[in-house]
């Protein structure tokens, strides 16, 4: 696409994500600059992010080969934050199957309802299966809309397939996303590509392929997320009411969301990626009310 708009799924300190315009042959800077311009300043930027890095990776129980059921704990209050955070902006993008608006409103009142069966942190020493068996149940009865009935559902292939084990390893978390994929595609009548089935399959697939090599969780877990954001950016080409638009599947983008933050968990950094829209979607107002961006992050 020669011109449209580039939807950053960077994390930063602020909570801010840019959608900065493409033009032809470039690429206008980001409009979030360094707090300081001196190189003094952005020295002490870097040392203070290196900081936040190293504590970051120090409460991963075991990072790359499995997780247990505080990280996963951890796993959820990282996402349900974010999806939160970048709710209106998975809600400017929701145009299928019917553009009303709520897709990221109706994640986050799933995904909070889930985490809400984990009980307080001090009932946080739980298996992942017993973490993943609440998220299912709590998803169940609290899902909201299709994209919450689906992420109710996927969750539920998550617990049925890591039952009875108190880790997550690479392989474990290939078979769940595998069983997940299934169960959503054989609860709907009519799955469409291009949708956050779409994604989630290819997150299975990626996962599952990585898998056969490698035991070790962190790379099994980039691997699916690699694959789900393809897979997002493919949903504009697969979907009439998508291109229309020219924008991606608002389910996928909340799946992929999730997955970048399992990523964050098993490995310490959440992946620094893009998605590429045709056209700019309508504008939500900032924060700080200076202007309007499709930005929340």
């Amino acid at each position: 696409m020669s011109s449209g708009y580039l939807l950053s799924l960077r994390p930063t300190n602020t909570g801010n994500a840019v959608t900065r315009a493409r033009q032809p042959g470039k690429l206008s800077e980001y409009t979030r600059r360094w707090p300081n311009r001196t190189a003094a300043g952005r020295a002490a930027t870097l040392s203070c992010r290196k900081r936040q890095r190293r504590k970051r990776c120090d409460r991963v129980l075991e990072i790359g080969e499995k997780i247990d059921g505080r990280a996963l704990r951890r796993w959820i209050e990282l996402g349900l934050r974010t999806l939160d955070a970048r709710r209106l902006e998975i809600n400017t993008l929701n145009v299928f199957p019917v553009p009303d608006g709520d897709t990221g409103t109706n994640l986050v009142i799933t995904l909070r309802a889930a985490a809400a069966e984990l009980g307080d942190p001090v009932d946080g020493a739980l298996s992942a299966a017993e973490v993943f068996e609440a998220l299912a149940r709590g998803a169940f009865v609290g899902a909201r809309g299709n994209s919450g009935v689906i992420l109710a559902q996927a969750l539920r292939g998550f617990a049925d397939s890591v039952e009875g084990r108190a880790v997550l390893d690479g392989p474990g978390f290939a078979r769940a996303l595998h069983l997940a994929a299934e169960l959503v595609t054989g609860a709907l009548s009519s799955p469409a590509e291009g949708t956050i089935v779409s994604v989630l399959h290819a997150a299975a697939e990626g996962a599952a392929a990585t898998a056969r090599e490698i035991g070790a969780l962190a790379p099994v877990a980039e691997a699916a997320a690699e694959s789900a954001a393809v897979a997002l950016q493919r949903t504009t080409g697969q979907l009439a009411v998508l291109a229309e638009a020219g924008v991606v599947d608002a389910g996928g983008l909340g799946l992929l969301i999730l997955l970048d933050c399992f990523v964050e968990v098993v490995s310490g950094t959440r992946p620094d990626r893009t998605i590429e829209l045709s056209r700019r979607p309508a504008t939500l107002r900032t924060s700080s009310g200076r202007g309007s961006s499709t930005v929340s992050s």
